[in-house]
């Protein structure tokens, strides 16, 4: 798309702030005027609206693109992400460690025990862990600390928290991510753990380059996202 706009700005409203262009607010590709909870997120959807150069790239505009499909989504969507988000605790990554070999598992073992740790603290879940590869059936009492964990997020944490999941494979380094209890680059590590391992024995290739900076990129976002919605 062919930038049509010279100057975007940030305007204040009674139910936070909104993004205009040209003196006109941005909406929502489902219609909705792009309110946003802080001045701070405002600002960085701001500069990333003037970052644009003669053509439009919505991919540099990750930010942009998180807060409309909050505004477009999640509201109406909220139980069905909520079932979503819950579905990862059969299957979260940290639940899967290997037997063999034997630098994969060590490598397991020193990126997903201080996570799972730390939900425990957090929230008293001991997640079930597994060397198969089916889903961990998880005990009734871990879904329903989740789904209290998850249900007191607002819907631009959730948005956050959905991404990062996502992105990562694991519900706990999601909401690690979202309470600052890990770094986007920790939860990178975590989630990609393996393909690390495959890297240092096989090497790599200009495809997988491209996907895992994807990940860590998206992961920086979604970091960058939660620092800024206060």
């Amino acid at each position: 798309m062919k930038r049509f706009y010279k100057q975007a700005s940030v305007a204040a409203q009674d139910s936070g702030f909104a993004v205009a262009l040209d003196g006109k607010p941005i909406k929502t590709p489902a219609g909705h005027i792009l309110s946003l909870p802080t001045q701070k997120l405002a600002d960085a959807i701001t500069a990333e609206w003037q970052a644009q150069g003669e053509t439009i790239v919505v991919s540099n505009m990750p930010l942009m693109q998180l807060a409309a499909t909050t505004l477009d989504h999640v509201s109406k969507d909220r139980v069905a992400m909520l079932e979503r988000l819950l579905s990862y605790s059969g299957t979260d990554l940290l639940c899967h460690f290997v037997e063999e070999p034997k630098r994969l598992r060590e490598l397991q073992e020193r990126l997903f025990t201080p996570a799972l740790a730390w939900v425990h603290r957090r929230y008293d879940i001991d997640l079930h862990t597994t060397t198969e590869l089916m889903a961990v059936e998880q005990p009734e009492l871990v879904h329903e600390r989740f789904t209290r964990a998850l249900g007191a997020l607002s819907n631009w944490a959730l948005m956050g928290v959905q991404t990062a999941a996502i992105a990562s494979g694991s519900i706990v380094l999601a909401l690690g991510l979202c309470e600052k209890a890990f770094t986007a680059t920790e939860v990178f590590d975590a989630a990609e753990v393996e393909t690390t391992y495959q890297i240092e024995k096989w090497g790599t290739d200009i495809e997988l380059v491209k996907r895992r900076n994807g990940i860590e990129q998206e992961l920086k976002a979604v970091e960058r996202w939660f620092e800024l919605i206060g």
